[in-house]
């Protein structure tokens, strides 16, 4: 169970007595600290660095507006404000408050305010997540490999915010789409945020050829080959799929027999 951890801040005692009192009940929030001033505050803020707080609005010397004012350039938690006084409830939303608590308040009331936040705390917690595989994934597609870097043996793939992965032996053909490719394998296709330029040399050589400037196939995944035009070939795979091979790349014919050219005699 996530534990979640929080400040009171209020200068008056019994209202920090109250929250606590209603805390008790709720074994994943820890409170780390209370404040009865803007000052300590701002102290225990930037120090403890909670992820929500109660804050009250009139406190003396410092009120709860000018304590969100100095932390915010460090760190900023969600904040429930927690007042006597409900002039100050628009502003309140406009520093984006989780929730605004009136005194006297009510278990009810209180448990609206609390389950809200920590709602809010697990849906910035799956978006921080969702940033951190987007940023894996852009890494990993960004990179290029060294002469010693095996080929690829399978690509990883994002679809509707999961990660998965494909072999390459179940991969027919790949289909360039401007920055993007499609990848289509016996009984789908997915979408790679990659061109086919940077692709092309982390594929297995023996394997994969490319046949024009849109297509690279599984050459085991070839059914049948016939002259077309001028050099080129129709290529018929096993799932039905004809693809043109032209004749600007008819040299990589000899990859399919394992020549490093193809004999000009042949083409």
């Amino acid at each position: 169970m996530t534990t979640y951890r929080t400040l009171l801040i209020d200068d008056e005692e019994l209202s920090r007595q109250v929250l606590k009192s209603f805390l008790l009940t709720r074994p994943n929030i820890a409170v780390v600290g209370e404040c009865a001033d803007g000052y300590s505050a701002v102290e225990q803020i930037t120090t403890h660095r909670p992820d929500f707080i109660f804050l009250d609005v009139q406190m003396p010397e410092m009120d709860g507006f000018e304590v969100v004012r100095r932390v915010q350039p460090v760190y900023l938690p969600h904040i429930i404000f927690s007042t006597a006084y409900d002039q100050y409830a628009l502003r309140a939303f406009e520093l984006k408050a989780m929730d605004y608590l009136l005194k006297p308040f009510g278990r009810q009331r209180f448990d609206q305010a609390l389950d809200h936040t920590i709602e809010q705390l697990l849906l910035k917690k799956a978006s921080d997540f969702t940033t951190r595989l987007d940023a894996l994934l852009e890494t990993t597609l960004a990179h290029r490999p060294s002469p010693q870097t095996e080929y690829l043996t399978r690509l990883m793939v994002k679809e509707n915010k999961r990660i998965f992965f494909v072999s390459v032996d179940d991969v027919q053909y790949v289909e360039a789409d401007g920055n993007y490719l499609w990848v289509y394998t016996g009984v789908r296709r997915h979408l790679l945020s990659e061109s086919i330029s940077s692709l092309e040399p982390r594929l297995p050589p023996a394997q994969f050829i490319r046949i024009n400037r849109s297509y690279i196939i599984n050459q085991y995944a070839i059914q049948e080959m016939e002259p077309y035009f001028n050099g080129e070939y129709n290529v018929k795979l096993t799932n039905g799929t004809i693809l043109r091979w032209s004749r600007s790349y008819r040299d990589r014919l000899g990859q399919l027999v394992g020549w490093s050219s193809y004999p000009e005699r042949f083409c």
